[in-house]
């Protein structure tokens, strides 16, 4: 296909961005960016991707054909995603279909201060830190097991062994500890099966706090 065509083909998406009331100031608008990653695992390089103007839109272009997901792209740690929408559709963390061409319109990126928080420690029967192991946590909905799928996420332990995890959305998980140098595997759902059976499992509300410590024996 040639460029013109492949241009003439791509679609684009835009929207708005708004922050929910909280306890933290609004922060600038143009400090975020709004991606829309493809869920399509032979589509690789960059992702076509908006920065978001100083009135809260954003109009992403040369999106590809296919299966979406809307993702942000920002380097605040007090706000993270809470919704997106097309439309009357809640498409946070379901794939959408782009058809080739097409002007979606009407998304709208909703975000909230109200983080939920996962912490604890690592350490041995004894009490000495654990730093070399991964904390992983996943959803309990196996539907969800999938790359970018913001249900799963990592923490590496400080020296201290204290992990801290942030800004998962409500929901059941498994926490499991795993070595890092799986990291590829993370989003596999025959790994997270494997990984179920003796991973500890809670519960989070937005704007949850849990503690959760584990004992690690050292082979």
């Amino acid at each position: 296909m040639s460029l013109a065509a492949s241009q003439a083909s791509a679609a684009t998406i835009s929207g708005t961005v708004s922050f929910l009331p909280g306890g933290s100031p609004a922060p600038d608008y143009t400090q975020f960016r709004i991606t829309a990653p493809s869920t399509d695992q032979s589509e690789f390089g960059p992702q076509s991707n908006a920065r978001v103007d100083k009135d809260g839109h954003f109009s992403i272009g040369g999106v590809s054909a296919g299966a979406h997901l809307i993702r942000p792209s920002n380097g605040s740690r007090t706000w993270v995603l809470k919704s997106v929408t097309a439309g009357d559709r809640d498409v946070t963390d379901v794939p959408f279909q782009v058809r080739s061409g097409e002007n979606l319109t009407h998304v709208a990126v909703v975000f909230t201060d109200k983080q939920s928080e996962i912490n604890g420690t690592l350490t041995t029967e004894n009490g000495t830190p654990v730093p070399e192991y991964t904390v992983l946590a996943f959803p309990a909905d196996s539907t969800l097991w999938r790359p970018q799928s913001r249900q799963i996420a990592t923490a590496r332990p400080d020296q201290t062994g204290k992990y801290r995890i942030r800004g998962l959305p409500p929901g059941d998980y498994y926490l499991a500890t795993v070595d890092p140098s799986q990291q590829g595997e993370w989003f596999e759902p025959a790994y997270l099966d494997e990984h179920r059976a003796g991973a500890a499992r809670l519960a989070l509300t937005e704007g949850d706090v849990k503690t959760k410590d584990f004992k690690v024996s050292l082979k």
